[in-house]
């Protein structure tokens, strides 16, 4: 693809792959056992969003791809008793 036509490439490139990858995110989401996401601005944003991310992670130059696939919740109330003796 010549020079000047890469700058006009992602922009039609991610309206096609929009669809296809809001379906996969919906049957990402079945397998899940979540109910399935409303297909409206702010879900097709985060689809493109994350069609960008994948993108530009070339640019970036690292040979590891990290994905969360789990985390421990921790609570702690952060509240602390000391006890003082009494003064006579």
């Amino acid at each position: 693809m010549p020079k000047a036509e890469q700058e006009k490439a992602p922009k039609p490139t991610s309206r096609f792959l929009s669809a296809p990858c809001s379906e996969a995110n919906q049957l990402a989401r079945e397998r899940a056992g979540l109910k399935p996401a409303q297909v409206d601005e702010p879900t097709m944003q985060f689809v493109r969003d994350s069609l960008n991310a994948i993108n530009d992670s070339f640019f970036y130059g690292s040979p590891v791809y990290l994905q969360l696939d789990g985390y421990d919740e921790v609570l702690s109330s952060g509240l602390q008793l000391t006890a003082r003796p009494a003064r006579t």
